[in-house]
């Protein structure tokens, strides 16, 4: 029998990965690296979320607000918690949009998701998005 979590993975992380491509077109663009990424600060979180949510009005966007790199974990807020539970996944996206990294849910306080996130990856930063994209 099937989890709720394996059969969505896949499919979760196949639309991170091709949701911001589809948005941004074929051209040839130089690619940022490591610093020159677009600053956390610049991204306007509301108009993510409405397109996300135009979309598929499941899908949810958060904000990354604590990162505690040596147990790999990443707080979550400005989401609504009460729709999420243990073991859901979130992919990270950086200031451009762009998925760098994903994390499972391990906990929940009042006012945030605690996200263990991928180690062999690029740890969040705080103020960048964690997106659940619903099936």
């Amino acid at each position: 029998m099937w989890s709720r979590r394996s059969s969505v993975v896949p499919s979760l992380l196949f639309i991170a990965l091709s949701l911001p491509l589809a948005s941004s077109g074929c051209a040839n663009k130089n690619e940022p690296k490591g610093d020159e990424q677009a600053a956390v600060g610049e991204v306007d979180v509301a108009a993510v979320r409405e397109r996300y949510q135009a979309i598929n009005p499941n899908n949810r966007v958060g904000v990354v607000v604590a990162v505690h790199d040596s147990s790999n974990h990443a707080a979550v807020g400005d989401i609504p918690l009460q729709d999420f539970g243990i073991g859901d996944v979130l992919v990270f996206l950086d200031g451009r949009e762009r998925p760098f990294n994903s994390g499972e849910i391990v906990n929940a306080t009042s006012t945030a998701l605690h996200v263990r996130y991928d180690p062999q990856r690029r740890a969040p930063r705080v103020g960048e998005l964690a997106v659940r994209l619903a099936p």
